[in-house]
Formats: structure tokens, sequence, C-alpha cells
């Protein structure tokens, strides 16, 4: 929902006496933060009516912090975005405690929230061209009642007719099936033996994914529990989200119920391979996810405020012309869904590529994902979230071109997907969104080593496949295609940990062998033909019994460069201070760049470098940032900057040297240089080595 203040706000950007415009930008910046460029708000550049347009004012928002704090607890999606440190603002800055900003982006408008003049945090408006006829904004008062489980069956009925793709699961039979006796309440545990060969082909379960904390009197199948989970039990002595999932599966009117801890022995874990549980999802008639829940016995099922829960959607003037048109502010359909738990598990999310069709019952909506449609409450018919179509220019070509984008490589699932589609090139679209799935996979939470890679392996078979078409080499190396290196080499770690782990997840060259967020800057993947710094040689993995990556050998040949770091105060930037500590916490200053035999300066950076941004190096853990001094640099490759034709970014990663030829990776590192062929001549003289990092 929006408080009145933001929605009148918004709705009187274009009148003077409906909202009131505290100042111009341009004094803003002038007046208050003074030269310094890191924190000025950025200006418009081609607007008509400059003089009166929106863009150029700061807004009056809320006058006082009394104010602010009752739209914060009516659950306001503008000032709940920005409440970070609401506490520690001076109220009487310009008569307001916070301001606003209005910005006509190239896509949709973007709103700014300000408190003392600090940018504390902004959302854009999405602009449709659509009527609220396209979305339900009216929610049954539960998310189990028979009005949406109608709904999930209307989803189920429309994927098994229309969705070819959806429906090509084998005939498998997972080792052991909870079996329903609903008219008397009742289950118990069959094993594949005991299923009439004759109807094996026609038998369809459901899977339940689920996050799981061992609880007191926890019910799991063991060897002590195998003769009583194969006699009929009450439903009621399951947890409350095992019950629920029957009450789903009973709905769609099916008999069969996976669920890990009670059909997988829990005493003889270890001879339950990898592929098996991979062959339970991935031929499952229909997934159920318990989204919401932390533990089982919270439920599947919740009770809602469908006022809390609806998107808010408002008419809002466009331009000058007059041309208005439907703004949808919050988008429940995302936002709500990366916060639940499953959404930020490793399994929860290889469980959910896996699954060919799934529903998810989350804290407060019902989600539907399948290869053919994505879908929630709000959004019955389907989210759209992935053009079926790309306009633009051809690399390397000034002709327009329109053309179908190629199917995902992998079943789409809510909330990875690209932002951007910038190239017509199928391939690097392909590889575009599986970077963007990398950045997704990390953010979930491992509860073993071998999960970090584990949890992405479904879209590799897809993505090995579609890169086959394009003639692409698809060798798979530990999270890293072939075809994309050396540039992949160039990751960078966000959330990063103290130390390593203790146990292997990869070689230091994989992302997989680091915990933390992953961030790959896409356009590295494109960059300049030719542009790569090093040559890639060879490499090799290692695997164990459960054909886990453990580690591996890389071969490159390059320059090796020493380098003089220093360290920058980066709260000058203005940023707030979670996004200092999770993206910069272990960067450094790129000072000078030197010759590794000579110990000779090669380049300098300008003194009027921004450090945050460019001229900087960033350690994969906190304790690789205190051996920064043992750092050698390896260069990359070069990318084009986005402003100025000749500038390009040099990037390439850091390493420790552990002996005359073998390397560890610490780091990534980037500069900025005037040009290609300054950026070449400063490695000009340098010997090239090869070198082999583990």
């Amino acid at each position: 929902m929006l408080c009145n203040i933001c929605r009148e706000g918004l709705t009187g950007i274009w009148d003077p006496s409906q909202a009131k415009r505290v100042c111009e930008i341009k004094e803003f910046n002038e007046n208050f933060l003074g030269n310094d460029s890191r924190t000025r708000i950025p200006l418009p550049t081609a607007l008509g009516d400059a003089n009166q347009h929106p863009s150029q004012y700061m807004f009056g928002h809320h006058l006082t912090l009394e104010s602010y704090n009752r739209s914060v607890a009516q659950g306001c999606i503008l000032c709940c975005r920005s409440e970070h440190g609401s506490q520690d603002i001076d109220q009487t800055f310009m008569g307001y405690f916070s301001l606003f900003t209005i910005y006509f982006g190239k896509h949709n408008p973007i709103m700014g929230i300000f408190k003392s003049g600090t940018y504390i945090g902004g959302l854009s408006l999405t602009v449709y061209n659509a009527s609220t006829r396209d979305f339900s904004l009216e929610l049954s008062p539960s998310t189990g009642d028979a009005a949406t489980l109608a709904l999930v069956q209307r989803w189920v009925d429309t994927c098994v007719q229309s969705h070819q793709q959806c429906s090509q699961m084998t005939p498998f039979i997972p080792q052991y099936l909870l079996q329903l006796d609903e008219a008397n309440g009742l289950f118990h545990l069959v094993s594949a033996d005991q299923i009439d060969p004759q109807s094996r082909a026609s038998v369809r379960y459901c899977t339940l994914s689920h996050c799981y904390r061992l609880e007191e009197n926890s019910l799991r199948l063991m060897a002590s529990t195998l003769e009583t989970l194969s006699r009929p039990q009450c439903l009621s002595i399951l947890p409350l989200a095992y019950q629920d999932a029957f009450a789903v599966v009973a709905r769609l009117g099916l008999r069969h119920l996976w669920i890990d801890h009670l059909c997988i022995p829990q005493d003889r874990l270890q001879s339950h391979s990898h592929e098996e549980v991979k062959n339970v999802f991935s031929n499952s008639f229909c997934g159920i996810g318990a989204m919401g829940s932390a533990v089982p016995s919270s439920g599947l099922f919740v009770e809602r405020k469908s006022e809390l829960v609806v998107p808010t959607i408002l008419q809002v003037q466009l331009n000058a012309g007059g041309t208005k048109g439907l703004v949808k502010l919050d988008n429940p359909n995302l936002k709500n869904f990366r916060d639940e738990p499953l959404v930020k598990a490793a399994k929860g999310l290889r469980e959910r590529l896996l699954t060919p069709r799934m529903v998810h019952f989350a804290s407060s909506l019902v989600y539907w994902e399948c290869h053919g449609a994505q879908c929630s409450e709000i959004s019955p018919e389907n989210m759209v979230l992935l053009p079926k179509s790309y306009h633009g220019l051809v690399q390397g070509s000034n002709k327009d071109v329109d053309l179908l984008l190629p199917q995902p490589a992998w079943k789409p699932i809510v909330m990875v997907l690209p932002l951007y589609w910038e190239t017509a090139d199928p391939q690097a679209y392909t590889l575009d969104r599986w970077f963007n799935l990398l950045n997704t996979s990390t953010q979930c939470t491992a509860t073993a080593p071998e999960e970090r890679l584990n949890c992405v392996d479904s879209a590799v078979v897809g993505t090995k496949a579609e890169l086959q078409e394009y003639g692409c080499d698809d060798t798979y190396l530990a999270g890293i295609w072939k075809a994309t290196l050396p540039k992949a080499l160039v990751w960078a770690v966000e959330c990063v940990a103290d130390r390593r782990p203790t146990e292997s997840q990869g070689p230091s060259w994989s992302w997989a062998a680091v915990n933390g967020v992953i961030r790959y800057d896409n356009r590295k993947m494109e960059g300049i033909v030719n542009g790569e710094l090093c040559e890639f040689i060879d490499a090799n993995c290692t695997t164990n019994e459960m054909n886990s990556v453990i580690s591996g050998r890389l071969t490159l040949k390059g320059n090796l460069l020493t380098v003089k770091l220093g360290y920058d105060d980066y709260n000058d930037y203005g940023l707030p201070q979670y996004v200092l500590t999770a993206r910069y916490s272990t960067q450094m200053n790129v000072l000078e760049l030197k010759d590794g035999n000579s110990g000779g300066c090669l380049v300098k950076a300008p003194e009027d470098a921004g450090h945050l941004y460019e001229w900087y190096i960033r350690f994969d853990t906190e304790e690789d940032m205190k051996k920064h001094t043992q750092t050698v640099l390896l260069p990359i490759c070069l990318t084009p900057t986005l402003n100025k034709a000749r500038e390009v970014f040099m990037y390439g990663i850091a390493l420790f040297k552990l002996d005359s030829r073998f390397y560890t990776r610490c780091g990534m590192w980037k500069i900025l240089m005037p040009s290609e062929q300054e950026a070449r001549g400063v490695l000009q003289a340098l010997p090239e080595l090869e070198i082999t990092i583990i």
C-alpha cells in the first residue's frame, strides 16, 4: 500500500499547488553538497520545459519523524523501503523530515527518498500499458481455502493440457512413497516393489520441497521406524506442513507424496546418490514448495489481509502533455518472494530448477512455476517477466533487427531472469542468463560444501545442449563454461566471508570456492573484439566418489604485475552503510601497477581517480585482504566504457604465489585506461609466463 503523503506527492508532481517544490536539484547540489561529485544528484540531460519539469526539483515529503513512522507502521511501500537510519536524521533540514525526487528514466520513472540531504532509497515506478483487470486485486482470506486450491488446480490443468515441455517426465517411481487414504485420514509408506508393475507407468506423485530443522520427536524414516511407517498412520501425527501438503495432493486427485525425511532412510544417507534425488524431482508430477515455512511444524497455509498483499496501482501524469498511465508501485510477486526461507536455501533453488511444474505456498501468496508460465494469485494468468522478442542493434552492425529470443535453457523460475537484453546474439543471451543464475544461486545458503555447485546442476544440462546448437565449446569446469574463459574468471564477491571454507568447494579460480554472493559485469563477456590480455591453455577438475568437484587446475599464459595498494574512506561517497559493508568491505585502492621483475612503475592511478568504481582491487575474503602485500596481478581483458569511446577498463584477477609455477586466486581488480593502445602499452615490455592456478 501507499500512504496518503506518497500518493498525493506522486499524483501532484506536475502541479506546484499540490506537491511542494522545495528547491531545484541544481540549487540543492550547489548549496548543500558543494563540489563533491560523488554525492550530487544527477540532472536529466534532455527535457522539454526544463524550468518546470518535475525532474528538476526536490519535493517535500514527510514534515516530521512521527508522520514518517506512521506511514512505516501502515506498511507504505516507499517509506518502508527507505527506513534505514530514520532515528539519526536532522528533522529541520529544509523544513522537512524527508524529501523526494522523481526521475523519468528511459524505461520507468524512479522515485527517490532523501533524508538530511542523503539518498536513502527509492523505487522504480513500473508503467503498464494495461488495465487493472490484468491483476487480481481481491484475494481470499487463506492460501489454503477452496478458492485458492481451485486456482492451483486450474494452473495444473492448463499446464498438463498446454505445455508439452512440462510433460516430458519418464516413467519413474522413487524407492519409497507416502500413500494417502483420504477417506480415513490415513497414510502409509510404500516401496516401489509394492506397486503393481502393470500400473507403475500411470503412478503420479508430488514432491515436497521444504526447509528442515530436526525438532524434538521428529518423525523420520530409519531402520527403527520402517515397520511403523509401513502401517496405516493418522495424518495428525505428521508436522502441519506435511498434513497441508497431503491436502494439496488430495485436491489434485493424486494419492502419492514424496518427502525427503520420510522417503530416504536417514540412517543410510550415503547410499542414496545425488542422481537418485535428481530423478525424484525431475519426474515429479507437481512439486509443492513450503516457501514460507522455516520448519515443518509451521505449515503451508496462512491467513492474510488482501489490502496488505495486493499491489498499489494508481494513475499518474507521465509528461507535460498530460499523458497519463497506470503505475504499479510495489510488486509483491517479487518483493515478498525473495525473502522466503526456501528461496534463500541452495537446496530449495536446486529442487525448483529440477521440478517441471511447481506450486509455492509463501508467507502471503501462492505462486506457480513451470516451463510455460510463472503465475501468482495477483497475476493468475502469467507474470510478465521475460520478453518474447528483441529489438535493437546487432553487435558490429548499424542495422536494427527484430527477432525471437531463444527459449530458456532451463525452467524459468521467479526472480531468476536477466534484467537487460542488450545483445541479439543467442549464444551471448544464453550465457548472460547463466551469469544471472549464478548471482541468484550464490545468494542461497548452502548446508554442505557440494551444494554450492549442485544447486545449478539441472541448468547445466540445458545450457550444454543450447551451446552445442550454437557450435560453442560446452565444456563445463567447476561452474564456468570453457567458452567464457578467460573472461569468466573475473567474478567479484559480495557479503564476503572472514576466510575460505575449511572443506574444499572447488578450485580457487571457481566462484564455488568461496562463500558469498557472486557478481559478474556482463559487459566483460562481450567487450572489445580480441580484448583478451591472456591466453587460456588448459583446465581439468577432480571429483570425489559423489561426483562433486573438489579441486582443479587452470593454465593460462599472460603477464604478471605487482601492485602498490592503499586504503580509502568509502564513507565519503554517501552510500548507505549496509551497501558499503556488503560490497566494499574488502576493497582497496590500486595506486600503481609495477613490473614484477624490476619493481619499476608501469602506470599510476590519476589523482582524481574514483577508487570506488575504478582503480581498485576487491579481495575474495577478509583473510586474503590481510595478506595483500603478497598480491600479484594477472590482466585478463579490456572492456570499453559506456561514456567515452576511447577509454577502456582493464580487468584482471589477483593471485598469491605458492611456488615457481602454482598460484591461487585471491580477488579481482579493475583500472581505467585512456585507450586500448595505452592499456596494451603498459604490458608490452613484460615477459609472457605460463602459470597454473589451483
